[in-house]
């Protein structure tokens, strides 16, 4: 599932700061393998504010 932002919500996340971290926040929980790949460093700074990871890390020899 990918989340995709209308034009409204890019804006009002480029111009606020709580509007972003609320959108991404979203993302983070509803799409999190899209997030992890477009935005690697905001989805490791939400995986350590939120202490969850919601994509599994690869398991060694698997």
């Amino acid at each position: 599932m990918k989340v995709i932002l209308r034009d409204s919500e890019k804006h009002i996340a480029l111009t606020s700061p709580a509007e972003f971290f609320a959108l991404r926040s979203e993302a983070f929980f509803e799409a999190p393998e899209n997030m992890r790949e477009e935005m690697p460093e905001v989805y490791r700074l939400l995986c350590q504010f939120y202490r969850q990871q919601p994509v599994p890390l690869a398991i060694a020899g698997m």
